[in-house]
């Protein structure tokens, strides 16, 4: 795949996924569990049949569920495919994440997320590949939309279009073999079962420079 990660997470270990996985791979796993899934760019190296990725950021498990969806990965493509690189693009699509954000504590949530999953997950794809996004960071749906001036550091308008290519890819490698669930770290760490063939992998958001997270770990959270 041309994009090697769901979201541009900031901080994830992008470049050094594959050797991250070479280490899971060794165990031989049968199940792994990643409590802390941000871009998931491990996953693809991951050589097991179940794996279980969590989150406590609604907005980046939603979208891992429609891609990973038979159904749903295709239907995603095509409606952000079809959408405008443009400022008021994304500006649309962080008023439908405010709206989310606004109903999540609602007591119809339930009902209201299972009508509007691709919806918000097209939302969310749009504002992290439209804009300097640093996903999972405070400032994530801040960051103006990336547009360039000059020639150097790449063209914003192909790391869209690379995404969207992406998309196919992406519901390939997880439709079959991984669940997400939105799950706290620890509540994670409860419900794991130490067995033979389990393997927990831990990424979790770093100390130093950790302020710039939305969701933040103490030195005795590590």
């Amino acid at each position: 795949m041309k994009t090697t990660a769901i979201a541009p997470w900031s901080g994830s270990a992008r470049m050094n996924a594959e050797k991250i996985a070479a280490r899971i791979n060794a165990f031989k796993p049968k199940w792994v569990g990643i409590p802390f899934c941000g871009g998931g760019s491990e996953v693809p190296w991951i050589k097991c049949g179940q794996i279980l990725a969590g989150d406590v950021h609604r907005h980046v498990i939603n979208l891992c569920q429609v891609l990973a969806s038979p159904g749903y990965g295709q239907i995603l493509r095509d409606r952000v495919e079809g959408l405008l690189f443009h400022p008021d693009t994304l500006s649309e699509a962080r008023r439908f994440i405010e709206h989310v954000e606004y109903m999540l504590p609602k007591e119809n949530a339930a009902d209201y997320i299972a009508a509007k999953k691709i919806e918000w997950a097209a939302a969310y794809f749009t504002n992290c590949w439209m804009s300097r996004s640093d996903a999972g960071s405070s400032r994530e749906f801040d960051n103006g939309m990336s547009i360039r001036f000059t020639a150097t550091g790449g063209g914003s308008l192909t790391r869209w279009q690379s995404a969207i290519e992406s998309i196919d890819e992406w519901n390939k490698t997880l439709r079959e073999r991984v669940q997400f669930c939105v799950m706290d770290y620890m509540e994670f760490f409860v419900k794991v079962q130490d067995r033979e063939g389990h393997v927990v992998y831990l990424d979790p958001p770093w100390l130093k420079g950790g302020e710039r997270y939305e969701n933040r770990m103490t030195e005795e959270d590590h």
